[in-house]
């Protein structure tokens, strides 16, 4: 609550039934496309922001990535095609870092890449070369990251994007590439080549 008693927006974010209702673009849109003209199909996850996570990891483990079978022994393995904690990290800054009010936070899946967009830059105060070494947490949203943290989601240490590299490279996998871009932060995924 507000000192009037009034409800501050990170808990309509966070908790409301609606929170699109008083912020337009409280969504997360996830697209499946060709080519950048060529969508094939799409889904819009809204809500509150604090369910919004296990949402779109759900529709992309079931419509949108690829769990590649091999087998260790007699066991058969079925990891998805991206580090899951991986992902999940990268969905979570998405979701606590974006600016409220702003654009819908946009994922475009192509069969060799994947772009993630939303809308903020980095925090003032740091800059590119800081945000992806070794800095403390600047979270945008403190209230949102706060609940975030206390949920049991996140840490608070600012290293998120490290722990996502070195998951990546663990895998065998390129590591992501950030860009502020479009009055936003971008990530940029290879997909594994012969997926498709």
């Amino acid at each position: 609550m507000d000192d009037n008693g009034g409800l501050r927006n990170a808990a309509i974010l966070l908790f409301g039934k609606r929170p699109s209702k008083f912020f337009a673009c409280v969504e997360f849109k996830i697209g499946r496309f060709k080519s950048d003209s060529d969508l094939r199909n799409q889904d819009i996850i809204t809500g509150n922001i604090i369910q919004m996570a296990d949402k779109v990891m759900e529709i992309l483990d079931n419509k949108y990535l690829i769990r590649p079978i091999h087998y260790e022994g007699l066991q058969r393995i079925e990891p998805l095609e991206i580090p899951e904690d991986a992902l999940r990290e990268i969905i979570f800054n998405a979701i606590i870092h974006k600016e409220y009010p702003g654009y819908s936070t946009q994922m475009r899946v192509y069969d060799d890449r994947i772009w993630l967009w939303n809308s903020g830059g980095l925090p003032d105060g740091i800059t590119f070369e800081q945000f992806m070494g070794v800095h403390s947490s600047c979270p945008r949203n403190r209230l949102i990251a706060r609940a975030f943290y206390l949920a049991g989601f996140i840490e608070s240490w600012g290293r998120g994007i490290g722990k996502i590299r070195d998951e990546f490279v663990t895998n065998g996998l390129e590591a992501p590439i950030y860009k502020e871009e479009m009055g936003g932060m971008s990530v940029y995924i290879t997909r594994r080549k012969g997926l498709f």
